[in-house]
């Protein structure tokens, strides 16, 4: 799967600064906000976490990752969350993502760009989770004809 991104020159730069090539592969980044649903399970708290979002691919072990890049200081990677097998993601409103979360009952990001790089980055998050796991080719398939089709996120 080519690269892509949806962050202009200056943010590209400090993302790749703090997800060095050696160890990782940036599969797609955009700007998001992070949200956990805690301390209540159902209401969606802001974490103070923003930045540039990727989805980065350990060379390594080949596992995929969300990792946050703090874009506004040099602090580097200020939050990451597994990928893992069989992780639900959905997606709640046009600009809002979540899934299950390591602090809480669930983690979620806002996406602040427009329409075309919101999908792009899911498209693209979801795709990789797919084809990272085997005995998914047949959902891979079914869902790639449908994002083509639609060219919206599945959930």
């Amino acid at each position: 799967m080519p690269s892509t991104s949806a962050l202009g020159g200056e943010e590209k730069a400090k993302v790749k600064n703090a997800i060095p090539a050696s160890t990782s592969r940036i599969l797609s980044a955009t700007v998001a906000r992070i949200y956990y649903a805690y301390p209540r399970p159902d209401k969606w708290s802001y974490t103070g976490l923003q930045g540039g979002l990727a989805l980065a691919q350990d060379r390594t072990s080949n596992t995929l990752y969300f990792k946050m890049v703090d874009l506004d200081g040099t602090r580097g990677v200020i939050w990451e969350h597994e990928l893992y097998e069989g992780l639900e993601f959905h997606r709640d409103r046009p600009f809002f993502y979540s899934f299950a979360g390591d602090v809480s009952r669930g983690a979620g990001f806002s996406l602040n760009r427009t329409d075309t790089e919101r999908t792009l980055f899911v498209r693209n998050a979801l795709l990789a989770l797919f084809t990272q796991t085997r005995g998914m080719q047949r959902l891979f398939t079914r869902n790639l004809k449908r994002v083509k089709k639609t060219r919206v996120s599945f959930y």
